[in-house]
Formats: structure tokens, sequence, C-alpha cells
């Protein structure tokens, strides 16, 4: 999986992609200067939670920093009809 991952890393900045990695891989860490380190030794399983609300805070303080409303992103559009 991490062989995947870094493939895809790779193909991202390639591509010009300005990335954040989380991770507590040592290899992706030193591969890429903007990184956020995960604890070490978290199951598999429980991973994507741990990787997740670091992820969401990160991204909502982006958007607060550029100026966006993150309640109100940008071609949400919700129409409920009741009759």
């Amino acid at each position: 999986m991490r062989a995947i991952q870094l493939e895809l890393l790779t193909r991202l900045r390639a591509a010009g992609a300005d990335l954040l990695v989380l991770s507590d891989d040592e290899s992706m860490l030193t591969a890429y200067p903007r990184h956020l380190r995960l604890p070490a030794g978290i199951p598999a399983w429980l991973a994507p939670v741990v990787a997740i609300v670091p992820a969401q805070l990160f991204c909502y303080h982006l958007a607060l920093a550029r100026g966006l409303n993150p309640a109100a992103p940008r071609g949400l559009r919700k129409v409920t009809r009741t009759q």
C-alpha cells in the first residue's frame, strides 16, 4: 500500500500539486517537507480516524486563512421542496 501512496504522491508532485502529507511513515515524511507526523503504531483499522481530525482542522483553517466560508462551500447548492 505504501508503494501505491508514494507513486501517487510522486505523480501529484510532478503535476505541480502543493502537497501536505499526513503519515507515520518516515520515508514519506522525509520525502515531503510539508507534513504532519501521525503517531506511530496505530492499528490499520484505526489509522484513518487518527488522520481525519488533523486533516479536517487543517482544511478548516486553510479555508479561513483564504477568506472562504467553510460552512458555505462554493458550488454547493441544496434545494429542498416540500409540498
